[in-house]
């Protein structure tokens, strides 16, 4: 398996994640404004890019996680 630098993935991932949601929260409270069609492609692949995005992020932190887990049981 392909070793990750978790320092530099997070960085990446948590940059795209902060303008993905701002991106999701402007086209949700805009979306009155916006012409239906524009808003499915503006709004809805974001939503996507979202899950694969909080993906990365809990593989990212897979091994923090297993180890806090570990250290909160005792």
């Amino acid at each position: 398996m392909i070793e990750l630098d978790t320092d530099k993935g997070n960085k990446i991932v948590n940059v795209l994640l902060c303008i993905d949601l701002l991106i999701l929260v402007i086209t949700a409270l805009t979306n009155n404004i916006i012409p239906k069609e524009i808003f499915e492609s503006v709004h809805v692949i974001p939503g996507f890019l979202l899950v694969v995005l909080v993906l990365f992020h809990l593989r990212l932190n897979s091994k923090s996680l297993k180890k806090s887990n570990k250290s909160s049981d005792t």
